[in-house]
């Protein structure tokens, strides 16, 4: 999604709510405790996120810095949020699915829909994790077709290489996701997503203008999405 809205003109901002090199009692005394306790190796892969939002024709910026510590929100945090989507004023907001086995992932799209309900009226939508994550409970409202920017999806991704983040498996990943949405909608490679906003101002929604032929409503003739809830 990134790219293509890239692509296409958009000025676009990453905002990571927590950034940190965990490490656990298990991790005492291995290479890893070497690895993530090296300040220089900490910025190295927080210049790797740097990398990878520029790839894909993002800036970025942080709420909290590095810390160590499981993730959870308080009223400083939402604040910070609140600041800066009130200086970006987004037209478009992107947050993690709520039903996610990353709970700081849901602490994360808690946070954003808080501090979006503060600060700016824009359409609100969520994405999905990878298949261990998000996709299992996930049922997109529509999907994108990403293939025209697969490349720079993949570019971006190789910039990881780290214990937990290796770029060769979070694109054997993104392809198996992106494979699977893409062949529920038509399309060789898709995202797909959730309306969790409608638009306040315009009674259209922005994406599918934007998008047209690569943009889907989920569902097929025989098997709509609805069906889950209606019987």
């Amino acid at each position: 999604m990134t790219a293509l809205l890239n692509e296409l003109g958009w000025e676009i901002l990453y905002v990571c709510v927590a950034h940190k090199c965990r490490l656990f009692k298990k991790d005492a005394g291995t290479e890893l405790e070497r690895l993530y306790t090296e300040p220089e190796t900490c910025m190295r892969y927080r210049d790797q996120t740097m990398e990878s939002a520029r790839i894909l024709g993002a800036d970025k910026v942080f709420v909290n810095e590095s810390d160590n510590k499981f993730y959870f929100w308080g009223d400083e945090e939402v604040r910070k949020l609140v600041d800066i989507l009130e200086d970006f004023q987004p037209d478009i907001a992107f947050t993690h699915w709520m039903k996610d086995n990353h709970y700081e992932h849901v602490e994360t799209a808690r946070i954003t829909m808080l501090a979006l309900s503060y600060s700016v009226s824009c359409e609100v939508y969520a994405y999905e994790a990878g298949p261990w994550q998000s996709m299992v409970y996930f049922m997109p409202d529509f999907t994108v077709n990403i293939a025209p920017v697969m490349d720079r999806v993949e570019k971006s991704l190789m910039c990881y290489d780290q214990p937990r983040a290796n770029g060769k498996w979070l694109v054997k990943e993104k392809k198996a996701g992106a494979n699977l949405r893409g062949h529920m909608s038509g399309y060789e490679w898709g995202e797909s997503f959730k309306v969790l906003r409608w638009p306040t101002k315009d009674p259209e929604l922005i994406l599918p203008k934007l998008f047209k032929s690569n943009y889907r409503w989920g569902g097929n003739a025989q098997y709509m999405w609805g069906n889950q809830y209606e019987f």
